[in-house]
């Protein structure tokens, strides 16, 4: 009679339930749950964590592309665990920022920036906002104009696998850099060291 239903798609799924968008389902899952993704997922804005919320994202070959404009996650202070096989997309900033004390980002996912200012990995060494965990177990971190990884915080980057690569691999101000397994390329020129007051460039 002229009419057309729809059916539902649906992008994630916590366990037998399923959410509609990828945002839902992070939301739900947020006391530590785990998230799998169910198709491919273009976010209409950045997915944030602040303090106190934690959750793990797992999709084998499934991939998360930012919206224009943002990042694709905002660690502000929560925990976020991206499993192997995930890949995560930006295209103008940052694939995970990350700050707030207290925030941790574990990673074996492919975490992909094509931003020309921002790194795929960055994090922020204001007071407050710099006592942060990184973890790199496998994976890779990619940055195609950029650092791949801009680490300016107060606590530890650990990097036992993976493969980092950016016009800079690591820009680490501040902090402890454990590096134990994986592989760093740097794609840009050579520089000599130049101290700007502000850390070393």
């Amino acid at each position: 009679d002229g009419y057309v239903i729809v059916p539902k798609t649906y992008e994630a799924a916590i366990g037998e339930e399923k959410y509609e968008t990828l945002a839902e389902a992070v939301a739900a899952a947020k006391n530590g749950g785990t998230v799998t993704l169910l198709e491919d997922v273009t976010l209409t804005n950045s997915i944030d964590l602040a303090a106190g919320e934690k959750v793990t994202i797992e999709g084998d070959g499934k991939t998360i592309t930012a919206a224009e404009g943002k990042d694709a996650f905002c660690v502000l202070g929560g925990e976020l665990t991206l499993k192997a096989g995930l890949t995560v997309v930006s295209n103008t900033d940052c694939a995970v920022y990350i700050r707030n004390n207290g925030a941790v980002l574990n990673t074996a996912a492919e975490l992909l920036s094509n931003s020309t200012g921002y790194a795929a990995i960055q994090g922020n060494g204001n007071t407050g906002a710099g006592d942060i965990t990184v973890n790199i177990t496998g994976g890779s971190v990619t940055s195609a104009n950029e650092v791949a990884i801009y680490f300016p915080n107060t606590s530890d980057l650990n990097v036992t696998g993976g493969v980092i690569t950016g016009t800079t691999g690591i820009y680490h101000k501040s902090g402890k850099l454990n590096i134990s397994g994986g592989k760093i390329v740097a794609t840009g020129a050579a520089a000599e060291y130049d101290y700007n007051g502000n850390g070393g460039n």
